[in-house]
C-alpha cells in the first residue's frame, strides 16, 4: 500500500467497523486505489483536497448510487 493512500485504507477500515460491511482495498499505483465494498468496486483517486466545483458532481453520484443499491443491501442483511 502507498502511503498517499493509507487515508483511504483508514477510511475503509471505519467503514467496515461501523457499517459492518465488507470491503477490500487493493493498491498498485501512488494516487489509486481499487476500493471494494459489498462486491461493488470503486476505484478511489486520492487528492489533496477536492474542488468546490465537483462537489455537487461527486455529492448527486454517492446519492444515485445510494437509490439504486438501496435494496441490494437491504437482501443481504
Amino acid at each position: 500500500m502507498y502511503r498517499n493512500n493509507d487515508f483511504i485504507k483508514e477510511a475503509a477500515s471505519k467503514l467496515d467497523e461501523v457499517s459492518k460491511v465488507s470491503n477490500q482495498v487493493n493498491s498498485n499505483e501512488p494516487h489509486e486505489v481499487l476500493l471494494t465494498v459489498h462486491n461493488t468496486k470503486f476505484l478511489a483517486e486520492s487528492r489533496s483536497a477536492v474542488r468546490i466545483s465537483m462537489l455537487g458532481l461527486i455529492l448527486s453520484q454517492l446519492e444515485e448510487l445510494k437509490n439504486n443499491n438501496r435494496n441490494d443491501w437491504k437482501n443481504d442483511e
